[in-house]
């Protein structure tokens, strides 16, 4: 992965650990680029991983789906181990709603409310 980060979406976010430790951190995904191998590889960054995190698809859609997937889940559990969020402008706490509200359906397991 490159070190330098095209990102298409991200939101700028502070995290307070259970431990009370908190971090200021971006949450967002990368335009996909695709591999010699052909697959595509789309670059997330969370809260807990120090460099981006390629999420592979069979096409630049599935990654970037994947992605997106994959920041949710990362966010969801740290609110679940009893973390929370915060947006860094306002400082208004993010709720798993707010999580539900942003991500939509990507990422959940529940069929969407328009289908």
């Amino acid at each position: 992965m490159a070190t330098h980060l095209n990102l298409v979406a991200s939101m700028k976010l502070i995290g307070v650990a259970a431990n009370g430790v908190e971090q200021s951190f971006v949450a967002g995904v990368a335009t996909p680029i695709q591999q010699p191998t052909g697959e595509w590889a789309c670059p997330t960054l969370t809260h807990d991983r120090p460099a981006p995190q390629p999420i592979f698809g069979d096409d630049s859609l599935q990654a970037l789906c994947l992605g997106l997937s994959f920041i949710r889940l990362r966010l969801e559990d740290f609110l679940e181990s009893g973390g929370r969020l915060f947006l860094e402008e306002e400082r208004a706490e993010i709720s798993r709603d707010h999580l539900a509200a942003w991500f939509s359906c990507v990422g959940s397991n529940r069929q969407h409310p328009l289908r």
